[in-house]
């Protein structure tokens, strides 16, 4: 085989009929080193691309497509992951103008809490502005110089530390990622009282937000555990409760069965699968990027990871997954 066939065929192999979009916060707010916020007015323009130059299809809809092995190309489906409250008051007035549907997975224990997620306080206090003591709690094996120089502003964590202010960070969400709930809360409270800096800026929904999202026309609401904990690894109880738990307390607050779920941190093993499935999910998300194809099995959808790009960043994106 030719080079040019060679290519001409692996690009035939990569473009897929279909893609779902993974946002979490829409706010271009900082500090953000996991790079999940984009701006109110990116997503905006990126609705309207996908009103104009794609298919937007709802999670629902497209696993029918799956299911059936039929999927139309240039489908797009967006999903937003977490639950922020700018999901409702930002992100859904904008779909609901271009009448294009999403799904919104919420973390059911972050519900009406009034603090943020544990990595965003994390980030807002070790990445801020503000200066950091020298003597610092931090979990076991974690250490800290005290040479306390700003952090890069535009530091993600997919790239090495910066400073060693952006190395604190990482090394601490490192140690707290699989700590359980009670850790993280206990870590990150015992940062906040030696800290004097500013806490995160990223409220998470109410219960009656979470309500008033779910009586929109073009949007379903799916599952994404309770505690957003990783969710490989951990014993069949745990599991349990995270999936049929964040299931039934959506299904309290909205009054709908839950059909759709996304494995917090895309982390997933036989075990969560099989508690997806015993929860009567149709549909589940991961974090594992590419296209949906017929064959791909629902109850791992691969996502694409959105970030601030701007319309025609995301439009080159979409290209080189869907084809022309």
């Amino acid at each position: 085989m030719t080079w040019a066939g060679w290519y001409r065929r692996t690009v035939e192999r990569r473009r897929a009929p279909a893609v779902v979009l993974m946002y979490h916060r829409f706010t271009d707010a900082s500090p953000d080193p996991w790079s999940l916020g984009v701006s109110a007015a990116h997503f905006a323009e990126h609705v309207a691309l996908l009103q104009r130059a794609y298919r937007p299809a709802s999670l629902a809809q497209l696993a029918g497509e799956v299911a059936r092995r039929r999927i139309p190309r240039r489908t797009v489906v967006v999903t937003a992951d977490d639950g922020y409250r700018d999901n409702l008051h930002v992100a859904a007035p904008v779909l609901g103008a271009q009448g294009v549907p999403a799904t919104f997975f919420i973390s059911t224990g972050a519900i009406d809490s009034p603090g943020s997620f544990w990595w965003d306080e994390l980030a807002a206090l070790i990445l801020g502005d503000h200066a950091l003591p020298a003597d610092l709690p931090l979990p076991t094996g974690v250490r800290w110089t005290g040479a306390s120089e700003a952090s890069e502003a535009s530091w993600t964590a997919d790239r090495p530390p910066s400073t060693n202010r952006d190395a604190l960070y990482l090394a601490t969400w490192q140690a707290l990622f699989r700590a359980g709930p009670e850790a993280q809360s206990a870590a990150v409270a015992a940062l906040r009282a030696s800290i004097a800096g500013s806490g995160s800026r990223f409220p998470t929904l109410t219960g009656h937000e979470v309500a008033t999202l779910a009586r929109m026309p073009f949007v379903e609401i799916g599952a994404h555990g309770r505690t957003h904990r990783p969710l490989d690894h951990l014993d069949g109880a745990t599991v349990a409760q995270e999936v049929h738990g964040s299931c039934a307390d959506l299904a309290h607050l909205t009054g709908r069965p839950v059909h759709s779920f996304a494995f917090p941190h895309g982390a997933h093993d036989a075990g969560a699968f099989a508690a997806v499935r015993a929860a009567g999910i149709r549909v589940a998300c991961t974090t594992v990027e590419g296209g949906v194809h017929e064959a791909t099995t629902l109850h791992a959808l691969p996502r694409i990871h959105v970030r601030n790009w701007s319309a025609d960043r995301l439009d080159d994106v979409l290209r080189w997954w869907l084809g022309r």
